[in-house]
C-alpha cells in the first residue's frame, strides 16, 4: 500500500478553487500507485476561511458532512479508485467543528474525526457553538489501521498518552502551522519530532500551504515513532510526498 501526503495551495473561502487543486494532485498521483491521498487541515475552506460570526458561517462558510461540496470528494475517491482525506469546517446543526473526513476508493466513509483541542479558534467564541470533538478513533484501509490528531492536538500532555495507549499503525497529523523555513530547520522540527516521540506511533505530518506572507508554509513529513524525521516534502514545495507502507 501507498499513502501520498499532499501538499497543495489553499486559498480562504475558495472552496470550490481548494476541490479543483485537489483534482489537479489527485489527476498527477494516478499513475504513481498512490492509494490513500492526505491533505492538510482545513484545505477546503481555508484555514481563515470562516468570520467566526455563526450566523454568516453556518449559512455562507462551514460544509455539512451531507452537502454538496463533501460529495464532490466522495466522487472524486470513486472515480479515481483512491481514498482521499482533507480537512474542513463542519457543520452540524448549529455547530461547527474543525474536522477531517476521509473516503475509501470505493466512496465509503472511513471517518469523520473533530478536532478535540480548542486552539483553532479564537478566545472569544470559546464556549460557544464552535465546538470540539470527544474522542481519538481509529479506522481500517487496506490491511492497515490509523489514526488521526488534528495540529494542536498532539501538544497536549493527556492526548499523547491516549495515542500511545491506542493500537494502531499509523497516525495521520493534517495541520496548519506558519513558521518560516528558517524557523521550522533551527528549532520548530524537533518540537514537533519530540510530540510524535512522545505519541509513540508512526506518523504522517501535511501541513497546508497559503502563500500569503507569514502563513502556513506547506510541507509534508514521516516521522517514526522515535522522533525520527525519515523523508520529507521541505516546504515550499507544491507536490506528493509517496510512501510506502
Amino acid at each position: 500500500m501507498n499513502i501520498g501526503l499532499g501538499v497543495i495551495k489553499i486559498v480562504d473561502f475558495d472552496v470550490e478553487g481548494n476541490i479543483q487543486r485537489i483534482e489537479m494532485a489527485i489527476k498527477k498521483v494516478k499513475e504513481q500507485g498512490i492509494d490513500f491521498l492526505c491533505f492538510g487541515e482545513a484545505v477546503l475552506n481555508g484555514f481563515d476561511g470562516i468570520t467566526w460570526d455563526l450566523k454568516k458561517d453556518l449559512k455562507n462558510n462551514a460544509i455539512s458532512q451531507h452537502s454538496e461540496v463533501i460529495n464532490k470528494i466522495k466522487i472524486l475517491a470513486i472515480e479515481n479508485k483512491i481514498a482521499i482525506g482533507v480537512g474542513y469546517y463542519e457543520k452540524d446543526g448549529e455547530n461547527i467543528y474543525d474536522s477531517y473526513i476521509i473516503f475509501g476508493e470505493n466512496g465509503e466513509k472511513l471517518i469523520n474525526y473533530r478536532r478535540v483541542s480548542k486552539m483553532w479558534k479564537p478566545e472569544r467564541v470559546y464556549g460557544t457553538n464552535y465546538q470540539e470533538g470527544t474522542k481519538f478513533e481509529t479506522f481500517e484501509y487496506k490491511g492497515k489501521i490509523f489514526s488521526i490528531v488534528i495540529c494542536g492536538d498532539l501538544w497536549h500532555e493527556e492526548h499523547q498518552q491516549t495515542i500511545r495507549n491506542m493500537e494502531f499503525d499509523y497516525l495521520l497529523w493534517p495541520l496548519y502551522i506558519s513558521y518560516s523555513v528558517e524557523e521550522w530547520k533551527e528549532n520548530a522540527n524537533k518540537q514537533y519530532s519530540e510530540k510524535v516521540k512522545l505519541g509513540n506511533k508512526n506518523t504522517f505530518v501535511i501541513n497546508s500551504w497559503d502563500d500569503r506572507i507569514g502563513m502556513a508554509n506547506g510541507g509534508a513529513f514521516y516521522i517514526k515513532a522515535d522522533g525520527t524525521i525519515m523523508k520529507e516534502l521541505p516546504m515550499l514545495n507544491e507536490g506528493i510526498l509517496k510512501l510506502e507502507l
